[in-house]
């Protein structure tokens, strides 16, 4: 019984698609960085521009807490988007369109998840 792989061919569509999907998972990966940040710093206000609160609007404990837990969500789901881009990608080449729903829905799943864990 012999061990030998299937060889995958080189593909231009697989590279540009895991390419897109990079540049997806790092953009809201830094941005969650970023906001990650700014709250451990104790700037909240970037809260009053995304949900559009009014200027009276004030940051209890239990919000910090479900802002610093959803943060980890999204981040936690970004490192799993990371890894499995490259198990798809590069390691067994298996890299399709039809994964492509999977990243786009990852940082609402872990956002929902943020939210029931807190």
């Amino acid at each position: 019984m012999e061990n030998n792989p299937e060889e995958i061919p080189f593909s231009w569509g697989r590279l540009i698609l895991a390419f897109i999907i990079f540049i997806y998972l790092m953009t809201y990966s830094f941005l969650s960085i970023k906001y990650l940040f700014l709250s451990w710093s104790g700037d909240f206000s970037f809260l009053g521009r995304i949900l559009h609160f009014n200027n009276t609007f004030t940051v209890n404990e239990e919000i910090k807490l479900a802002i610093f837990t959803t943060f980890g969500a999204i981040l936690g789901g970004a490192t799993l988007g990371i890894t499995s881009l490259h198990k798809y990608a590069a390691v067994n080449k298996k890299l399709d369109i039809d994964h492509l729903w999977g990243y786009l829905m990852a940082p609402i799943l872990s956002v929902i998840i943020g939210i029931l864990i807190f």
